[in-house]
């Protein structure tokens, strides 16, 4: 008897280890309790988050709720566990792992999902952002290779000059200077070791149009530029070369005449040029090729979506989940009391939609940036520069502060040139008044 009861104990205690509630072990630690706090912030029932998922319901689901939802979704090994901890009946999940269960059991592709749910809601955005970037680069392109601008001229007339300093060297006639010279304009001293090539270049520019206007008013034909220029022969010899600037005359041609009587002065050429290149300078080409991959991308899932739900209606294939568990989630009650009828699956339809309306466009957008990227090689090529080694935001970057520097040398010069008035009036005042009696 003794021994019956021995082995009745040992029986009831296996069974009773065997009917013990077992805790989870793929999702723990850290990890598991991260899911915790997040899904109190959610503060969503896991079956009616799976429902909004499957029919894609913004007001149920808002994009921090989405956010949410991927933060806590499970990996896929975390997925295979949680299956295989399933199939034990006395596990005890926490409700976050029961969450984390359901929601992958019910809807496995969620982060797909999402993904393709908000691209959908983003993606009029996203082109317009693409298009306004190419429109951007497209005008910086446009305005930097007209070669009748205020802005073209002036780099002429530096060619020039450079030219004459250059004289007598193996750097003179040269065809163009680098870009990157731009920036030691101010560096570069004449024999006084105080005049800037800067302010040589503003006071060509200032005796040329005061020059012309003169000639407008008096019908005397403007004289040449390089008498203001050979005063600066000596200046340097540091080489100057690659902007290609054909047809320098020593003079304000007539192609710089024109402009000059059409668009103003060519000192104020900076406000051709500042503010568009800052807009370019913001939209890099690789940020926009960056843009349409992606745009491509999302389109090219998108379409797979659609046809993957065509093949399935055409086949009668059962949408949805095959677990009976997860479908009875995602369905509804008969209107006509029958068996409950799965909930239709909204993605399919939604980026249908996006990508019938988008498909075009960005086709559209792909060409116009393959000329872009000509255009802007193409560019880089006509200031003398390597598309291969200079990228268009750099070059951008040396213009627009070569612009700003010689706005600030243009005020330097006109307030140099208003004090040198003040002085030669007061010389002139006391000449007219005479000799003073002691």
């Amino acid at each position: 008897k003794a021994k019956e009861k021995a082995q009745a104990a040992a029986a009831a205690a296996a069974e009773a280890e065997k009917n013990k509630k077992q805790k989870g072990y793929t999702v723990t630690g850290q990890r598991l309790q991260n899911i915790g706090i997040t899904l109190k912030k959610l503060r969503r029932e896991p079956d009616d988050v799976a429902r909004a998922l499957w029919t894609c319901d913004g007001g149920e689901l808002d994009d921090d709720a989405l956010e949410a939802i991927l933060k806590v979704f499970p990996q896929p090994e975390e997925i295979v566990g949680l299956k295989n901890e399933k199939k034990n009946e006395n596990i005890d999940w926490s409700e976050a792992e029961r969450f984390m269960y359901t929601v992958a059991a019910t809807v496995p592709d969620t982060k797909e999902r999402i993904s393709l749910w908000r691209a959908s809601n983003e993606f009029a955005e996203a082109v317009e952002s693409a298009e306004a970037s190419v429109v951007t680069l497209e005008k910086a392109a446009m305005l930097l290779t007209t070669k009748n601008s205020r802005l073209s001229h002036t780099l002429k007339i530096l060619l020039g000059i450079g030219n004459i300093m250059n004289r007598g060297s193996s750097h003179a006639e040269a065809p163009g200077f680098r870009l990157e010279n731009l920036s030691m304009l101010t560096l570069v001293k004449g024999v006084d070791a105080k005049t800037t090539l800067m302010e040589v270049l503003i006071r060509t520019i200032m005796d040329g149009e005061r020059a012309l206007a003169d000639s407008n008013t008096s019908g005397v034909a403007a004289p040449s530029l390089n008498a203001t220029q050979k005063s600066t022969s000596e200046a340097s010899n540091s080489p100057l070369r690659a902007v290609s600037a054909e047809g320098f005359e020593g003079t304000l041609s007539q192609q710089a005449v024109e402009v000059l009587l059409k668009r103003g002065s060519l000192l104020s050429f900076p406000e051709d040029i500042v503010l568009p290149l800052l807009e370019a300078g913001k939209c890099p080409l690789q940020g926009v090729s960056t843009q349409l991959t992606q745009l491509q991308h999302s389109l090219q899932k998108m379409r797979k979506i659609v046809a993957d739900n065509e093949t399935a209606q055409r086949s009668g294939t059962a949408r949805g989940p095959t677990d009976p568990e997860a479908r009875a989630i995602l369905s509804r009650d008969s209107n006509s009391g029958g068996p409950p009828v799965l909930l239709e699956d909204a993605l399919p339809q939604i980026v249908k939609s996006c990508a019938d309306k988008f498909t075009q466009r960005v086709s559209a957008l792909s060409l116009r940036h393959q000329s872009l990227k000509e255009d802007l090689a193409s560019m880089i090529e006509f200031y003398g520069e390597d598309p291969n080694n200079t990228d268009e935001v750099a070059m951008f970057a040396l213009l627009v502060a070569f612009a700003k520097n010689f706005d600030e040398w243009v005020a330097k010069v006109q307030q140099q040139d208003r004090f040198a008035q003040k002085e030669k009036e007061k010389e002139l005042q006391k000449l007219q008044a005479g000799p003073t009696s002691k």
